[in-house]
Parts: structure tokens; C-alpha cells; sequence
């Protein structure tokens, strides 16, 4: 029996929150949002965030 490989290409057109879970500057609060997090197919896991660091700048 041959293998059968399904590969889907696609984009997100919206992304519908509350308010009071994304930030004035974008920062969308998952915590908040009481969320979970997902790792590989069938791993879950409840968020806690460790830090918020600025980006990384290139040269400095």
C-alpha cells in the first residue's frame, strides 16, 4: 500500500480577539486570553510568560 502525503499551503486573513487582550503596541496577551500553547500534534500546555525582551536590533 502506498503512502498518501497531504501538504497544505494556506494564510490567516483575520485573527478576531477582545479588546482587552492585545495591547495598545500589537502585544497580544495569551495569558490573559487564558490560551494554551501547542507542541507537535498532541502536546498542550498552559502559558506562563518568563519575560518581555525588546527586539533584537541589528549592530547594536
Amino acid at each position: 500500500m502506498q503512502e498518501v502525503l497531504i501538504f497544505t499551503v494556506g494564510e490567516i486573513l483575520e485573527v478576531i480577539l477582545p479588546d482587552d487582550i492585545v495591547g495598545k503596541d500589537g502585544f497580544v496577551n495569551i495569558e490573559k486570553a487564558e490560551t494554551v500553547a501547542i507542541s507537535g500534534l498532541d502536546s498542550y500546555h498552559d502559558t506562563k510568560r518568563i519575560a518581555r525582551l525588546s527586539y533584537a536590533k541589528p549592530g547594536n
